[in-house]
């Protein structure tokens, strides 16, 4: 994917623009924890035409989206064609007007069925088989439309969130949080071999936090957070050799230079307390999201490097717009020192239903009214690095 040019694109989830699908697992935890409905997300569909003027209006080249597999098969073996038909017609349209569609395997949200007669992404021995299937299936069913895949948005902290923290559908527990670790990876690679073949790039999403010792008791367990939020999937890549704090490094050069490029999100900053117990704080700005963004570099060197994810839910878009210029103003020097980023994509492009807080703040560059805010500028691709 070496190239020398830079794009700047937008993205969202299928949870945050379309709302959770009622066989999906997000739907039941929603209306378990009660949380604020996702409804129709930020309503892509009802408003695509309008959205791809906006599109257009923005000169955006660069869109990342995420096909839900709940709503693409509600049941086992079952494809709603219509569904098909829906997806089929959004991504077409996005190829009519000049826009590059990046998709997104898994953003969130699993099909109900899928979780709970296979037990989802919770396999140490290999993805399931479902799993595969819908890979394949959806590369087929899309070929020549897709622009890019993305198999899984920040596996790691997923498992984390939802098999540790809670904070998402799974099962907490410790047993549970390391299959949730070991299968999402197993998955993503998985994907990642399966979505090779065809000629549209692959490209990783896994999360950058900076993983903080809080007290000096803490030790042992910062060192096994950063193993398990750095390590296994850095190493894989780099050495073909996967490792877990609680297995030992196993040669697997299988998983070496998996992808085309390297796709890093931004994460918020975790601190391990001094009984393992983790506190979620803010993103980095500026200088901070510069040094990790060249710790992964470091990690992973010569390999190209793609920010997948970039944004900030306020309702002051004056601070959206100074820490969305900081990172890019990183993103840039890092260039300049020779580290070969192709692009970034800002995420949510629209706002958009957030997991944390649902529809209560702002997190777009553009508004749920489709109106563009100033932040909405670091879209145009001569104002970036």
């Amino acid at each position: 994917m070496r190239d020398t040019t830079f794009f700047v694109g937008g993205g969202t989830s299928a949870l945050g623009i379309d709302g959770a699908f009622r066989r999906s697992d997000w739907f039941r935890w929603e209306e378990r924890r009660q949380l604020d409905a996702s409804a129709d997300g930020s309503g892509l569909d009802d408003l695509l035409e309008v959205d791809l003027a906006l599109l257009r209006h923005q000169g955006l080249e660069h869109l990342r989206v995420t096909i839900d597999w709940a709503r693409l098969e509600p049941r086992a073996g079952v494809i709603d064609d219509a569904e098909v038909e829906r997806l089929m017609h959004r991504f077409t349209r996005l190829g009519e007007i000049g826009v590059t569609t990046w998709v997104t395997l898994h953003h969130t949200m699993l099909p109900g069925w899928f979780v709970d007669d296979t037990d989802g992404l919770l396999r140490v021995d290999g993805p399931s088989i479902h799993w595969s299937r819908h890979v394949d299936r959806v590369a087929e069913m899309f070929d020549g439309l897709i622009g890019g895949w993305i198999p899984t948005e920040d596996p790691l902290g997923w498992a984390m969130r939802s098999h540790h923290l809670g904070t998402r559908p799974g099962r907490p527990g410790e047993q549970a949080f390391r299959d949730a670790c070991e299968g999402s990876l197993e998955a993503t690679f998985e994907a990642a071999r399966l979505l090779g073949s065809g000629d549209a790039p692959v490209v990783s999403s896994f999360g950058i936090p900076d993983v903080r010792c809080g007290h000096e008791t803490a030790a042992d367990h910062h060192t096994m957070w950063t193993d398990v939020l750095w390590t296994s999937w850095t190493e894989a890549i780099r050495d073909g050799v996967l490792r877990w704090p609680w297995r030992g490094p196993r040669e697997r050069p299988d998983l070496a230079d998996t992808f085309d490029a390297i796709g890093l999100a931004l994460a918020p900053t975790i601190t391990v307390g001094p009984d393992g117990e983790l506190t979620l704080g803010d993103a980095p700005r500026e200088e901070h999201f510069g040094e990790i963004l060249r710790r992964a570099a470091a990690l992973l060197p010569g390999r190209d490097l793609i920010v997948t994810g970039l944004g900030l839910a306020s309702d002051d878009d004056r601070e959206r717009d100074d820490a969305l210029a900081g990172w890019l103003d990183q993103i840039n020097a890092a260039r300049n020192d020779g580290i070969t980023i192709p692009g970034a994509f800002l995420e949510p492009l629209i706002d958009a239903y957030d997991p944390e807080s649902g529809f209560s703040i702002a997190n777009g560059v553009v508004g749920r009214d489709r109106e563009p805010r100033p932040s909405s500028r670091w879209l145009h691709v001569e104002q970036a690095p």
